[in-house]
């Protein structure tokens, strides 16, 4: 997959194509299936974050971290 694949996804959904939209560093294809998979409806995604080890997405609800686990893409719900 190459890196327009996860842009066109993420800025096809309601729920992160702002974000896509300003995000110079955006997750691989796995990772934005992941997230999308994580993701509630009508939860949307405020930022992105790239930090060498991973990402994260910021919801208006959680921050939600993806990681490979098992050999596939994960998101992990922090609520607050």
């Amino acid at each position: 997959m190459s890196p327009y694949d996860a842009q066109w996804l993420l800025r096809s959904d309601p729920r992160t194509a702002i974000v896509a939209t300003r995000e110079v560093v955006l997750p691989p294809f796995h990772m934005a299936q992941a997230l999308h998979r994580t993701l509630r409806p009508r939860e949307r995604v405020l930022a992105l974050y790239y930090h060498g080890l991973g990402y994260a997405a910021l919801t208006e609800k959680a921050l939600i971290l993806l990681s490979i686990g098992g050999g596939r893409p994960r998101g992990s719900r922090g609520l607050w």
